[in-house]
């Protein structure tokens, strides 16, 4: 079976600016910005399409395969290490093609390095305070019933 993850609901949330993707885990308090290859690479596992088939786009491309494989492999021990993503067994089914989009490109240069992000907790207070994230399908806040 293919391993395949999905975005950590109701913990994470992320949106994208260009080619950067800001991450924000509301457990942790801690945010995270993705530039260039890791947005790109972020991007294609939160919609749920396996490592292998990640791995094969961006690597089928790349002059140094193997190292775009090590990268991908090493971000995605990275971003699961973060609680970001979690296993999933209902992705989207393998033959599932991934749009070609400009931020693959990043894997062909020559010099390719490895997709990296950065990790902040300056915020963290106001992150896990925040009551955004405890809403429920019956209104916001999430109210407990005593």
């Amino acid at each position: 079976m293919p391993e395949t993850y999905r975005l950590n609901e109701g913990r994470v949330s992320y949106d994208t600016f260009d080619d950067e993707a800001v991450v924000i885990h509301f457990s942790t308090g801690k945010y995270f910005s993705m530039k260039g290859a890791a947005c790109r690479l972020w991007v294609l596992l939160a919609q749920g399409h396996s490592v292998e088939q990640v791995t094969g786009h961006l690597a089928s491309a790349a002059t140094a395969g193997q190292k775009v494989a090590e990268g991908i492999r090493s971000f995605v021990d990275r971003v699961i290490e973060q609680d970001l993503l979690e296993p999933a067994g209902d992705g989207p089914a393998e033959d599932t093609p991934i749009v070609a989009a400009a931020g693959d490109q990043a894997f062909a240069e020559p010099g390719f390095e490895a997709p990296s992000f950065e990790v902040f907790d300056d915020m963290h207070d106001l992150i896990v305070l925040d009551p955004i994230h405890d809403v429920d399908d019956t209104g916001w806040p999430e109210r407990s019933v005593a």
